[in-house]
Order: C-alpha cells, then sequence, then structure tokens
C-alpha cells in the first residue's frame, strides 16, 4: 500500500482503537499476572528461575497488591532465593513488575501445578479485588540419571561408535593392502 489510501486505512485504524479504548476501557485496576518457568527442562537437584510478571492494565493505581503461588516453597520445591509471596503497596496503572525467584525440585516426579492467588484493591473504585489463575500444566521434574541418558552430550557413546566402525572398515582395508603388496612382491620374484 502507498499514498492516500495507505494514510486513509492507517487513520481509520486509529479512530477504531481510540473508539475502542474509549468504549472498552475499565474503570479501576485490572491486574494481569504471568508465571514464566526460565528453564525447558526441571531437573532434580537443579535449580531453575520462575519470572512472576504483574502488569496494571487499568485507568487507576492498584494498592496492597498480594500475588501468592502455592507450588513452590513446600516439601517438592526449596526456594533458594527469593519469595513465592510477592507484595506490592502500589502498582501504578500502565506499570508492570517483574520477580525472578529461584527454586530447586527436591524430588523427581509429576506435579500438578496449583493456581496462583491474586488480591489487590482499586484506588479509584476502591473494592477489594480477589482472584484464582487457572494452571493446567504439570511440573514434571527428572532424575539426574534419566535426565543425562535424554540430554547428555553422549559424548562416550558416539566414541566407542566411531571406534568400532574404524574398526570394522579399517581392519579389512589394511588386510586388502598388505595381500596386495605380498602379491606383487610374490609376482615380482617370479618375472
Amino acid at each position: 500500500m502507498s499514498g492516500k489510501p495507505f494514510m486513509t486505512f492507517v487513520t481509520l485504524l486509529l479512530v477504531l482503537s481510540f473508539f475502542a479504548t474509549y468504549c472498552f476501557a475499565r474503570e479501576g485496576a485490572f491486574i494481569l499476572v504471568s508465571r514464566r518457568l526460565l528453564s525447558e527442562d526441571l531437573v532434580e537437584g537443579s535449580p531453575f528461575n520462575v519470572t512472576y510478571e504483574v502488569h496494571n492494565a487499568g485507568n487507576s493505581d492498584a494498592q496492597k497488591v498480594v500475588l501468592e503461588d502455592p507450588n513452590f516453597g513446600n516439601q517438592d520445591f526449596m526456594v533458594l532465593n527469593g519469595s513465592v509471596t510477592l507484595t506490592w503497596d502500589v502498582v501504578v496503572a500502565g506499570e508492570k513488575k517483574v520477580t525472578v525467584v529461584t527454586v530447586q525440585p527436591l524430588h523427581a516426579g509429576d506435579f500438578g501445578a496449583r493456581p496462583l492467588r491474586l488480591s489487590y484493591r482499586s484506588s479509584k473504585t476502591n473494592v477489594e479485588h480477589e482472584s484464582v489463575a487457572l494452571a493446567s500444566e504439570i511440573l514434571f521434574v527428572y532424575t539426574r540419571a534419566v535426565y543425562e541418558r535424554l540430554k547428555g552430550s553422549h559424548l562416550l557413546a558416539w566414541s566407542v561408535f566411531f571406534l568400532g566402525t574404524c574398526v570394522i572398515v579399517g581392519v579389512p582395508f589394511v588386510v586388502y593392502i598388505l595381500g596386495d603388496q605380498s602379491l606383487r612382491k610374490t609376482k615380482r620374484k617370479t618375472k
């Protein structure tokens, strides 16, 4: 697109976005929460990081924001750095808070993730909000031996394979060369 039709399209898009923002704007604070595991594979005894992002998508400040994660800090996971109960006095409208917690799994196995609990008070409407984030994920923690077998470098196995291949291919080749040389020597002597 170029020229006037493109500018008309952009102008229309801007007008529609402002209209949608005006019509569907939420009164008060509106908190969005995300939890992300920064490690692809969880291994028993190896620490990993969990990132919590709290974003106020509303048009007023959120006060007394409390986020609790009941999945970590129990008999299955030990919190090494940080806390799984996060509190902020104020989260300003449009602000994003990011916290990283270091956790270490103590046991291998499947762990059903329990939902996060969030509570906050909107400064504009002075209404207390409590919500529970749905969590349908299962955390699977590998034992060290299984993880090494699945994801390890396998250097020893490939070295043995390479040496075996060299023996299988190399020995017949050496026998052929030595036999060919001795055959040529006997042909020269007979001539």
